[in-house]
């Protein structure tokens, strides 16, 4: 009976025998666009949400003003 082997051991296996310097440079690649992209999303979420809390802070802030302004 053949002996079982990891699945680490089968990806450890794979990489040695398919790890190509051009397999390496778009796997690279890859790896720097998925990061890149998440960090923009995360970017464009934070800018999202603390414009809206500062647009709101401002209105209110411009409401208080003008009921205190005497007509």
């Amino acid at each position: 009976m053949a002996k079982k082997i990891s699945k680490w051991k089968k990806f450890k296996r794979f990489l040695k025998r398919n790890m190509t310097p051009t397999w390496a440079r778009h796997f690279s690649y890859q790896v720097f666009a998925l990061l890149t992209s998440v960090a923009m999303i995360v970017g464009v979420a934070d800018y999202a949400v603390t414009k809206s809390y500062d647009e709101r802070k401002l209105l209110l802030l411009l409401r208080t003003r003008a009921l205190m302004i005497p007509k």
